[in-house]
């Protein structure tokens, strides 16, 4: 038998139609979406990918089986290039984020930058991968 070892960001939106574009237009690509069928404003469970791989689900904080609060999460984006930081940090200010640290170079290598989107999550983006 063989099992695999997955981990997902997870986010609840006050506003999931809202939080999903600003997820679209930061670059993630919608995999799955399902709604309440009484109330389609709900989102039940969303998942997203990030460059061809799933690492982000998402609902509506307003589903009930969730207790989190709205504006709470963290994310952190890996790019391979320098300048992708940047242009994902403007495309998340034209998404209507707000910048919460401007694209720089730390002394401890690598370029980094962050934005928040309409809720307060915080999207960091950056080149290290990690070890």
């Amino acid at each position: 038998m063989s099992t695999r070892s997955t981990v997902f960001h997870d986010i609840a939106f006050a506003d999931a139609d809202s939080g999903m574009e600003f997820l679209r237009r930061l670059g993630f690509e919608e995999r799955a979406v399902f709604r309440d069928e009484a109330d389609r404003s709900n989102v039940m469970h969303a998942e997203f990918a990030w460059r061809g791989v799933n690492v982000l689900m998402c609902s509506s904080a307003s589903n009930a089986r969730r207790r989190e609060r709205v504006g709470t999460a963290a994310c952190y984006l890996v790019v391979e290039e320098a300048d992708e930081v940047d242009a994902l940090y403007a495309r998340g200010l034209e998404a209507g984020g707000a910048s919460c640290l401007e694209p720089h170079d730390p002394e401890y290598g690598g370029r980094t930058a962050c934005v928040l989107d309409h809720e307060g999550n915080h999207f960091s983006i950056g080149t290290y991968p990690g070890q």
